[in-house]
């Protein structure tokens, strides 16, 4: 876990607009996720850092490529137990996950694996490298374009971490290929699937943290109060003397749903006893549900509910 903000929220809201927003090329991602929920994974799972997983680096990404045969030896038990559903599926060495929503490494490799084209735009990987499913086995050319994936493969956990804009795709690209092979159809299957499988994490009835469920319902109420933001634009119902100190409240309470426990001062200017204030009076006006909504009755209300709470802040 990152132990600060990487950058601000307008930093990563320009972000999200250039690297997802102006590039994705499926209507039916940008339709289902929006730039404000990519962003609420982005804070849930690394605090706006572009970075490998907390514990990881290059060197594990590339164990499973390792020369050592005790490291091979363990990737060999691991793939073969994907082979026989009776035994209990292995880790493969060095799988981490890297980038701001944090992708996986063998999550990547499934790409490679069933959907190449998913990785058609990032830096390095061309249309030229697809396989020819009509090519003979053992096709010189064929297998020359498997080392370039493999190649690619190796370097791009370095690539992203490089360049935030190749960070911050990895995210959505991985949630576009859980769609384009029918493993997930709706928003809140792909979120389920993202989430992941923690035993330790997703324990019942613990009282410290939040099981997968709560990060996931977390991230579906931040969108239900974007979403009402970008209806009423609070910013403009205000005088202007409340200007960006008001919209970093705002967004900070909204992010607080999300993600209670971040670093709010070094995301949003923001601090963390104000993001929880206004994080729990935004949240009173979400209708809960499967597709949490801030219904369009409840406007008026949050709307003086908003005005009401800005003129009792006091900013610098």
């Amino acid at each position: 876990m990152a132990k600060g903000a990487g950058h601000n929220i307008w930093y990563m809201w320009g972000l999200a607009q250039r690297a997802y927003s102006a590039i994705c090329p499926s209507d039916v991602i940008k339709k289902t996720f929006s730039p404000a929920l990519l962003l609420a994974i982005a804070w849930e799972e690394t605090m706006f850092n572009n970075i490998h997983q907390e514990g990881f680096d290059h060197g594990d990404w590339m164990k499973r490529w390792s020369s050592d045969p005790a490291i091979q030896a363990e990737v060999r038990a691991a793939l073969e137990s994907f082979k026989h559903p009776e035994l209990p599926a292995k880790q493969i060495p060095g799988n981490h996950a890297v980038g701001f929503v944090q992708c996986e490494r063998d999550t990547i490799g499934n790409w490679l694996l069933f959907k190449p084209e998913v990785a058609i735009g990032l830096p390095g990987f061309d249309a030229a490298m697809l396989p020819n499913p009509r090519a003979a086995k053992g096709d010189a050319q064929e297998t020359r374009k498997l080392q370039q994936r493999t190649r690619w493969w190796q370097t791009i956990d370095e690539v992203a971490i490089a360049t935030d804009e190749i960070g911050f795709q990895l995210g959505w690209r991985g949630l576009w290929y859980l769609f384009e092979m029918g493993v997930a159809r709706t928003k809140a299957s792909a979120l389920k699937i993202y989430a992941g499988k923690n035993p330790e994490r997703d324990k019942p009835g613990k009282t410290a943290g939040r099981t997968a469920p709560q990060i996931i319902d977390g991230w579906l109420r931040f969108e239900a109060v974007m979403a009402a933001y970008e209806r009423m634009r609070p910013i403009d119902m205000l005088p202007p003397q409340y200007g960006w100190p008001i919209a970093n409240r705002l967004l900070a309470g909204a992010f607080w749903i999300a993600k209670p426990d971040g670093d709010f001062v070094g995301g949003f200017g923001v601090p963390n006893t104000e993001a929880r204030i206004w994080g729990e009076m935004v949240s009173r006006f979400v209708k809960p549900g499967l597709q949490p909504i801030v219904p369009p009755d409840a406007t008026d209300a949050l709307r003086d509910a908003i005005i009401a709470q800005a003129k009792t802040t006091k900013v610098a």
